[in-house]
């Protein structure tokens, strides 16, 4: 599940930072074999899910695209190459980004559909499924999102757009490397999650008109701190945190890195780390467990 391999992939990294690739670590896990297997989840229109014969989604695609970047599996950017020695994370970024892309729906709010009901054109509906193609150009006239007012994402195709796959999508992109400023709407998908699904006490739901939840309403914050909103901490799309929070996770990591004995002074047991300017000192003048405690360990 690529969920799973998101959690091992993670705790990974917080466990041991950033391990070169193709670097051999004591202890560690298959990487080889995680690889190849988020690699075989890609499936032929570039998304990704369980397995290259399933429906790809954006949940799984992102999960598999963090754990590359956990393990530092993913290029600088979508034309460079890995180590030729080592196997790469996705066959096809290109075909991915395009799928990731083709997430985007516009929207309508049943206010705006009921008035214009009359007077609407029968392809609309087929046009905005089709809106979420990416054209720098549009082929045919109607497919741009550029005149959508409101822009959402889904995690499948031909589904409903969705609060949470606002972030799923863009960090994904963000961890690719790519611009989204020149990939997705964003003024749109503002106003979306701004004036479509964030609720009027508060919150973001999953759907507009949705009440609001803890989770939708984190993962809408965290899609617009991807998209760089202003009062919104500097985000890291791969853990889903704060830049800030990461930086404290690598300091906690360097910390507990750092071996610490025990040293007695007046029976009490007193932990000290290696690094510390007085830990010779302190090791030297250390007095020894009391009797009592020396009584019961020599039982044991």
């Amino acid at each position: 599940d690529m969920r799973h391999c998101y959690v091992a992939s993670a705790v990974r990294w917080m466990l041991r930072g950033d391990v070169p690739a193709g670097e051999k670590v004591e202890g560690d896990i298959d990487v080889e074999g995680l690889v190849g297997h988020l690699r075989n989840g890609q499936t032929y229109d570039g998304g990704i899910s369980e397995s290259s014969s399933h429906e790809a989604h954006a949940g799984y695609t992102y999960c598999a695209i963090a754990s590359l970047s956990f393990l530092n599996r993913l290029p600088s950017s979508p034309t460079s190459e890995i180590k030729s020695d080592l196997l790469p994370g996705l066959t096809n970024i290109p075909a991915t980004i395009r799928w990731l892309v083709s997430r985007q729906v516009g929207y309508r709010d049943e206010e705006e559909d009921e008035e214009d009901e009359e007077d609407e054109d029968p392809h609309q509906s087929q046009r905005e499924a089709l809106a979420g193609i990416h054209k720098d150009t549009p082929l045919v006239p109607g497919l741009s999102l550029e005149d959508e007012e409101f822009v959402g994402f889904n995690g499948r195709c031909n589904k409903s757009v969705d609060t949470c796959y606002a972030f799923w999508v863009t960090a994904s992109l963000d961890m690719l490397g790519e611009d989204k400023s020149k990939l997705v709407n964003s003024k749109a998908i503002r106003r979306f999650l701004f004036e479509q699904t964030q609720h009027r006490i508060g919150g973001f739901g999953k759907y507009p008109g949705n009440p609001p939840d803890i989770y939708h309403s984190y993962l809408g914050l965290a899609a617009l701190a991807v998209m760089k909103e202003p009062g919104i901490k500097p985000f890291d799309s791969a853990l889903c945190v704060s830049k800030q929070q990461r930086e404290r996770i690598t300091q906690q990591r360097k910390t507990a890195s750092v071996a610490r004995k025990i040293y007695w002074k007046h029976g009490y047991p007193i932990s000290i780390r290696e690094d510390h300017p007085e830990f010779k000192e302190k090791m030297a003048s250390s007095e020894g467990p009391p009797a009592s405690i020396k009584d019961v360990v020599g039982a044991a």
